[in-house]
This record gives structure tokens, sequence and C-alpha cells, in this order.
């Protein structure tokens, strides 16, 4: 008896169809999987001014680059003197391409014993006399808490604000004469903003007073408390170590303070004497008469705004 072989032809057909889809759908996302979107990341680092005339260098040395516990793929070892990154001048780490979506913090993992070229040490002062201090620490690690978003197919950025006069030490005994203070005070003296953040610029005419340095502090509004500041941070002595940024007047009393985040803030101006050290002792707060109308201690600061403030010192309150 005969048998149909239409029917055997059939069968053949379905299961070299049901093959094929099944080849084409190994190439194709499952349910579960999305394709991952991704953005560029500009990392750029900048300073605040430190309260030590005779360094003139802090070279600190990055191993590598977390972003919310990842590693940044691409960074390779820098070595960067931030102190020549002032005044709203970064430099720039490098750009990485991340996935398209909101982070919290970045990590920088640093190498205290040797630096790019793999010279000794990997974190130092340089002072005016040409004599290098090593920075080093037990603490490899910084992390600096901060929300910014990475868009897909965008170029963004952050700055990594070091504030060195909240970050390096002076020790009195024997030693390295420079070091970094702890890992919480290092964590809290570096910020993380974007280049779009708001921008301060002003001058202050003290000249009844003679100081030798006029730093100008900028707090988040109602955060400045007099009595605590001038005391010092708990561990490291570092005075006014809650102030959000600061600036330093230069010989025709500008000053200009960068990357501050959006927010309200109020402005201390505090005066200075220069020790046999080189060092700078706070002599008191200057009492300043605004020239241009703004309230100093209820200044509304939206991002890439710029705002100018001239001052005159009428007084001083010793400390």
């Amino acid at each position: 008896m005969m048998k149909n072989p239409i029917k055997k032809i059939s069968i053949l057909f379905v299961a070299l169809f049901a093959l094929a889809c099944g080849d084409n759908n190994s190439d194709m996302p499952s349910d579960n999987e999305q394709l991952q979107t991704t953005g560029t990341l500009a990392i750029k680092v900048t300073d605040a001014p430190i309260d030590n005339s005779e360094v003139e260098a802090c070279f600190v040395t990055i191993s590598e680059v977390k972003v919310d516990g990842q590693k940044v793929e691409g960074f390779n070892k820098t070595t960067v003197d931030v102190l020549a990154y002032q005044k709203g001048e970064t430099y720039l780490l490098g750009d990485y391409n991340l996935e398209a979506k909101a982070y919290s913090e970045v990590e920088l993992i640093l190498d205290h014993t040797s630096d790019a070229s793999g010279q000794n040490p990997g974190c130092y002062i340089m002072t005016s006399d040409g004599e290098i201090h090593s920075l080093a620490s037990s603490d490899v690690s910084v992390t600096i808490d901060g929300a910014f978003e990475v868009e897909e197919d965008t170029h963004s950025d952050i700055v990594i604000d070091f504030d060195l006069r909240k970050c390096i030490k002076s020790n009195e005994s024997a030693g390295s004469r420079y070091s970094f203070v702890t890992k919480a005070e290092m964590e809290s003296g570096i910020r993380l903003s974007s280049s779009s953040s708001a921008t301060i610029t002003g001058n202050c005419d003290e000249l009844l007073f003679g100081s030798d340095k006029v730093i100008v502090y900028a707090y988040a509004k109602g955060t400045y408390n007099k009595d605590t500041e001038i005391q010092g941070s708990a561990q490291s002595r570092v005075v006014f170590h809650n102030a959000a940024n600061s600036a330093a007047c230069d010989s025709n009393g500008n000053f200009e303070m960068h990357f501050l985040n959006e927010g309200d803030y109020e402005l201390h101006f505090m005066s200075y004497e220069q020790n046999a050290k080189g060092e700078f002792i706070l002599k008191g707060e200057l009492v300043v008469d605004v020239l241009n109308g703004l309230d100093l201690l209820n200044l509304s600061l939206t991002s890439e705004s710029t705002v100018n403030i001239n001052v005159i010192a009428t007084g001083i309150i010793d400390f």
C-alpha cells in the first residue's frame, strides 16, 4: 500500500521552518534583555586655594576611577598638580563611555607610592624651596557623593572639586611636614559639580585693615556657625570645614568662586595675617558694606548663573 508522500513533505517543511525560526531567534534579545544605551562623560578636576604661601604644588596620583562601584574602562593612571587648576580652570582626566542612567557617586583610588611615571612618591606637596613632602596615607580610596546623569548619545561632564584647604594639614611632629586629613574629612572636602554650575566673582576693598590675605567662604544658607567653624574640625582642626566653597582675594582684592551647585548661599570675608613660617593665621571676620545692593546672607544661585559682588570693609570682628 502506497504511503502519502504529501503528508511526509508537509511534516518535513514544518520541521525545517521551526529550526530556521529557532536560529533567527537566537540572534534576537529575549524579553528580559534590553539594548544598553550609552553616553559620554567627561571627568575633570579643579581646586580651591590652600592656606599656606610656601605650598607651590600638590601632586595627586589617581590609579583608578569608579562610578557607582564600577571601574571606568579606559582610564589610565594619572598624576595631576591640582593646585594648578583654580579660578574655573580644570584638568581633563578623560572622556568615557558609560551606560546612560543616573549615578550617585565617584570613587578615586589613589596611589601614594608611585606617580604615573613610576617615581616615588605618588602624592606629594612641593614647597617654594623645591622640597618634596610625601602625602602618604593608609587610606587609598576616596568616595565623593553627588548625583549626576549620563544621557543617551549626549556628552556631559562632572567636575571633581578638590578643596586642598580641607584635604591637607600641616604637621608639627617629626616626619612629613604635610599629610592628608582623615578619610572622612577628605570625602567632605571634595565636591562633585558640573561645568554648568554657578559662579561668584567680586572685589573686596579692605585697605584700612592691612590683611595679608582675605579669603571668602561660601556656606549653604543658614549653616554658618562662627564658634564651630573657627574651632576647626574635630580631627584635623581644619577651620571653616563646613564651607561649600572658598576663594582667596588677589593683591587687588579680586576673587572668583566657581562650580557652585544651585541653591541659596551666604558669604563671609575672613582676614588673615602671615607668620614667620609662611602660614596664614586667622585675625577675624571683616564687616563689609555691599556696593551693589546684594544680600550676602541670602544669595540665590541657579545653574549657570554668574553673580558679581563688590564690598568695602568697614570693620573687623576679632576672633
